[in-house]
């Protein structure tokens, strides 16, 4: 006969196993589910599709998000280091850190000056500073706002006699900016500026003989950047020697009375290829090795002035090329087809104004670029 101190430990037995399954079980379920969000996490930091060999990758983006906000010409675009946010200037006189995931504003930082030209932040892991400067001659460097805290100027930095239009951050609180009045200023925010001290820059640069339109760091290097300028050429520069190291210069026919302005160049991945986006003769692939085009990109084949070309952005790779255009649209171009006279794709309906900038993320999963129009969009495939 059986007892109910038995009975009662039966039970308990039984429920002790089945406690063991579900558990067993459960911890199944959740190595299961372990595995599924690392295979996301890997997928997440896998380089975009643009990096991706195949001249159809291009063809394959679409404008996934717009960035709505601003209420004036939109000249500017950066992104942040975790490709998610991104920063955007504009002449209503804000700056707009936006999360394009969410396609939402996160931050806007009223700026001293309405008259902008760029709006750059630092590329460290908390992207805690950022720098602008525009048509009153003077750079300013910003702390970037975190939840409540709004946007504060840190220091103004005087010294150009022109314009400044854009700029960089280099190692230890050291920035490069350029300007309307040929130069190309080094920065350090550590320097001690005396009383009524005029011109705040450590070093300057000069070389061009127009303005410099635009700059880019070498990848993978502190020292050696590239500027861009109104008089046709691509300047290569390193920050331990007085002149410039090299020069690319646009070829021109004999006669020729066009503009000569390169609007902006911009480094390959591998440091060697050179973009070059122009006034009015397209773009161009230039190699830092032998100093001359190894590829051109002109849809009118030579035949009649292209629209002007305001800026250019590389896939992760350096296969595509992003174009920011004159005519509103937004053109990508297999950088592997010689000499080619038709992008792989051209985004016509983006925007209803000249496309100031382009900026591609740092992982490649997606292009930014802006309008006059007031708006910003990101494209994607």
């Amino acid at each position: 006969m059986t007892t109910r101190r038995e009975s009662t430990a039966d039970a308990a037995q039984v429920q002790k196993t089945e406690l063991k399954q579900k558990k067993k079980e459960t911890t199944a379920a959740i190595e299961g589910l372990r595995a599924e969000i690392n295979e996301l996490i890997v997928k997440a930091k896998t380089a975009s599709p643009f990096a991706a060999d195949g001249p159809t990758n291009g063809g394959k983006t679409r404008k996934r998000r717009t960035l709505a906000g601003h209420f004036s010409k939109v000249v500017s675009v950066t992104w942040h280091s975790d490709s998610q946010r991104a920063m955007t200037s504009s002449q209503d006189g804000n700056v707009i850190i936006w999360d394009t995931f969410k396609q939402v504003k996160k931050f806007l930082v009223p700026l001293s000056s309405a008259w902008v030209m760029f709006a750059e932040n630092s590329k460290g892991e908390s992207n805690e500073q950022f720098m602008s400067g525009g048509l009153d001659n003077i750079m300013t460097l910003w702390k970037v706002p975190v939840s409540a805290e709004p946007g504060r100027a840190i220091k103004e930095f005087h010294g150009h006699d022109g314009y400044v239009c854009s700029g960089r951050f280099i190692d230890g609180g050291k920035m490069l900016t350029i300007s309307g009045d040929r130069t190309i200023g080094k920065w350090d925010v550590n320097m001690k500026i005396e009383q009524g001290q005029e011109d705040m820059r450590e070093q300057s640069f000069s070389g061009h003989d127009k303005d410099v339109t635009s700059i880019d760091l070498k990848p993978g290097s502190m020292s050696e950047f590239i500027t861009s300028s109104a008089d046709g050429s691509v300047l290569l520069w390193d920050l331990n020697a007085k002149k410039s190291t090299g020069a690319m210069r646009l070829a021109f026919p004999s006669g020729y009375d066009g503009a000569t302005d390169v609007n902006k160049a911009k480094y390959q991945a591998n440091g060697y290829g050179v973009g070059m986006s122009t006034e009015a003769n397209g773009c161009f692939l230039y190699d830092t090795r032998c100093l001359n085009a190894v590829n051109t990109f002109d849809p009118t084949g030579g035949s009649s002035k292209a629209s002007a070309k305001y800026s250019c952005s590389f896939s992760l790779s350096g296969r595509l090329l992003f174009v920011g255009c004159e005519d509103n649209s937004v053109e990508v171009w297999d950088t592997t087809a010689p000499d080619s006279k038709k992008p792989v794709k051209v985004f016509n309906d983006a925007f209803t104004n000249r496309v100031a900038d382009v900026a591609v993320a740092p992982n490649g999963t997606g292009c930014a670029a802006v309008s006059w129009d007031t708006n910003g969009a990101i494209f994607s495939q």
